[in-house]
């Protein structure tokens, strides 16, 4: 019996009928595999009451089953080194429930244990601008201000939403589907394809983004790109984002660029072509969703991948309504005062806001103002403190 994990690297004789002729492919864990693991682990270890290990499994997509044991035996030294630091002086054993893993053990060890394989949560959250295991994200929230979003929003979910279970075990098939989410600079792109990965229920997640490729050869990028492709068919059901793909094509633009003068990298663009197009290993699917500015979809347009995806949506401007609502959601204005929300808009640019401007102006909002000081310099209210229930901060 033979185990690698890099077949690739095995000399084909060594393949052939008489020697190591079947094969035996172990897939990435899914979400209730994960869960039966972290069971296994914990069998024998006190929980405390706030562990949901439903919520672990589903904060883990991408681990195997030894990253789901280090997981483990991370939370449990952290709750070692709690119980230690806690431990009276003089005194030789822990008082019972010491060692009991809490909610907080397993988050410090998901910051520590990276997956073998795709990304994990922290690694996703940065795309979120928010913890990955909160639900209350950016995406969601606009969703229920912005009705041009919820609908794109849906439309996404619902063409990938089957996809981690479109593949049957034992079929003799396997599954694809792509999408390409386009709009203009900061409309939010790159959020939604994140949440839309992280929140879909597959086994590996991946954003590949320009910044990840910066600096690499076109051999390199290439052979980043094959790794995370390859990953992602080992596992029964993935999905891999493909953010700003002009970027990762190597293209930049310059001033008025319409793209009419293409300068592409054209081994990369072949890759891409060929993964939106080649059928999956049986009994897995998986999902490649792409982002890019408007502009980058005229481009594309130039070449063969704008029509490799099997759909392509755009995501809308926000509406002053929109934002009028987003201001009272995110707490920037009291619900019920449309004056108060009127004039917060009178004071922002005359220019659409991209979903972008919005957060970052609503974060703005939530700051101390400048020199305000204990003494109430800057009103009432001490900087720093938190508005009151029902009040605008």
């Amino acid at each position: 019996i033979g185990m690698t994990n890099r077949k690739d690297l095995i000399d084909r004789a060594l393949l052939r009928p008489g020697r190591f002729e079947v094969e035996i492919k172990m897939p990435m864990p899914t979400r209730d595999g994960r869960l039966a693991i972290l069971r296994i682990h914990t069998n024998s270890t006190a929980l405390n009451t706030d562990v949901r290990l439903a919520a672990v499994a589903a904060e883990t997509a991408g681990f195997t089953g030894a990253d789901i044991a280090g997981v483990v035996k991370s939370a449990t030294s952290a709750a070692l080194q709690r119980a230690v630091e806690a431990l009276p002086p003089g005194e030789d054993s822990f008082p019972d429930g010491a060692l009991t893993l809490r909610r907080s053990d397993f988050t410090q060890a998901l910051k520590e244990v990276r997956p073998a394989a795709g990304m994990g949560r922290e690694e996703i959250g940065r795309y979120l601008a928010t913890d990955a295991s909160e639900n209350a994200t950016a995406p969601a929230r606009l969703v229920r201000v912005s009705d041009g979003y919820a609908a794109t929003y849906e439309a996404a979910r619902r063409l990938l939403a089957p996809l981690p279970s479109a593949a049957p075990k034992g079929g003799d098939f396997g599954v694809v589907s792509s999408l390409l989410l386009s709009g203009p600079a900061g409309s939010g792109r790159t959020r939604m394809a994140a949440h839309l990965a992280w929140h879909g229920n597959f086994s590996f997640v991946h954003v590949v983004d320009a910044d990840e490729l910066r600096g690499a050869s076109e051999g390199g990028r290439l052979q980043r790109l094959s790794a995370v492709f390859d990953d992602a068919a080992r596992a029964e059901s993935a999905v891999v984002v493909l953010d700003d793909i002009e970027r990762l094509l190597g293209h930049v633009a310059v001033g008025d660029d319409d793209g009419s003068s293409l300068q592409l990298s054209p081994a990369v663009l072949e890759l891409l072509i060929s993964a939106l197009r080649r059928e999956p290993p049986k009994s897995s699917s998986l999902a490649i969703v792409g982002t890019t500015t408007e502009r980058g979809r005229i481009l594309l347009g130039k070449t063969m991948l704008l029509g490799a995806f099997d759909a392509a949506l755009a995501l809308p401007p926000l509406e002053t309504d929109d934002v009028s609502r987003a201001l009272v959601q995110f707490g920037a204005a009291r619900a019920g005062d449309p004056d108060e929300a009127r004039a917060l808009l009178e004071v922002l640019p005359p220019d659409p806001l991209s979903l972008k401007e919005l957060l970052r102006l609503l974060e703005l909002a939530r700051l101390p103002a400048a020199g305000a000081t204990d003494g109430g310099a800057a009103g009432d209210a001490t900087a720093g403190d938190a508005p009151a229930e029902g009040e605008a901060p």
